[in-house]
């Protein structure tokens, strides 16, 4: 699993690290600055790289990377407060 979650690019994880959060694809647009439609294949992307059924199925992948999504999350979150992207 962590050999598939090495294949996808910084913003596949971070998308993925904002969609096992449970935020919705306009919200993920909003915050990354990249529109809806790019959110949507940047998450399928995530889906197959993964190799993900369903969305709980790739939250409980996430949980068993929880390290390298809290790092994720907090580089993204820094970045919004610094107003950078």
């Amino acid at each position: 699993m962590r050999e598939r979650f090495n294949t996808l690019t910084a913003r596949e994880r971070e998308v993925m690290s904002l969609v096992v959060k449970g935020r919705f694809n306009t919200r993920i647009a909003a915050d990354i600055g990249v529109s809806e439609v790019t959110v949507k294949v940047q998450r399928g992307q995530v889906m197959s790289k993964m190799q993900a059924m369903s969305l709980p199925e790739l939250a409980r992948m996430a949980d068993k990377l929880m390290p390298e999504i809290l790092k994720l999350l907090t580089v993204s979150f820094d970045l919004l407060i610094s107003g950078r992207r």
